[in-house]
């Protein structure tokens, strides 16, 4: 079927807009030939592709992929490359983007034939005389026959909040968007129910300045909070954008915690 069952139900809330979907490709060898498909969509030849079930395995669906679409049964030996490739837009006007998660695969058994009307032809070629294919099919191909024990990966540049910068890791992706947005965050919060406390209660003996009932704007004002010691002086910084917060800065945690919600 050339659309899983769970994208059509989704289609039916979304419509056409993008999706991010995660997809495999097959790369079934066996011997020096590789096995492709033509595509019934675009008539161009192509490894075996194909979307993932809702908590499906990747390599599972790999081999599923290839029994569907081309009726051969294969071992899924080696996660070549995980890439994730532009926009597409499909024949119906469907958009998508899809994380793809290339597997090297050898024939067991099966002749192969066209399995399904995703594609119009299926064959054999030599892996040394491809036919004609989009670049990024042709380097997930080379990613397979490459005998790499390593994963490929893409690791070029990445945009932490509008901006470019080095790809340096889960941790340091981690710690950049607490710093740039988690504090943030964890401030208005602290705020907000403060201020709900506040209204639902006077402070006596408190030394907080009072508050005239028609002055709701001020219950928002970081000097206020600063003034009562329920916020540290660098917050005025960190929200006029002139100090760049800091990630899981523990002063801001404890402001959290200690918050009361009643």
């Amino acid at each position: 079927m050339p659309i899983p069952d769970f994208v059509v139900e989704l289609r039916k809330h979304v419509g056409g807009t993008e999706l991010w979907m995660p997809a495999v490709t097959a790369v079934v060898s066996r011997g020096d030939e590789i096995l492709l498909v033509r595509r019934a969509d675009n008539g161009r030849w192509a490894p075996i592709t194909g979307i993932l079930d809702p908590g499906e395995e990747p390599a599972v669906a790999a081999a599923r992929e290839a029994l569907e679409e081309t009726g051969v049964e294969v071992s899924v030996d080696r996660l070549a490359s995980i890439t994730s490739g532009q926009r597409v837009t499909h024949v119906n006007g469907d958009l998508a983007v899809y994380l793809d998660h290339t597997f090297a695969c050898t024939w067991l058994a099966g002749e192969a034939h066209v399995g399904d009307d995703e594609s119009v032809e299926v064959g054999w070629w030599p892996a040394d005389a491809l036919p004609d294919m989009h670049p990024e099919l042709v380097a997930r191909i080379e990613a397979a026959l490459s005998g790499e024990e390593r994963t490929r990966f893409r690791a070029g540049r990445v945009a932490y909040l509008g901006t470019a910068g080095p790809a340096r890791g889960v941790r340091a992706a981690r710690a950049n968007w607490q710093g740039r947005c988690g504090s943030w965050f964890m401030i208005l919060a602290a705020l907000l129910a403060r201020r709900a406390e506040v209204e639902r209660r006077a402070l006596p003996g408190s030394g907080c300045p009072g508050l005239a009932p028609d002055s709701r704007a001020s219950l928002l004002s970081t000097e206020w909070y600063i003034r009562c010691g329920e916020l540290p002086a660098e917050a005025t910084g960190w929200m006029s954008g002139s100090v760049r917060p800091r990630s899981s800065t523990g002063r801001v945690r404890s402001l959290v915690s200690r918050t009361p919600v009643r």
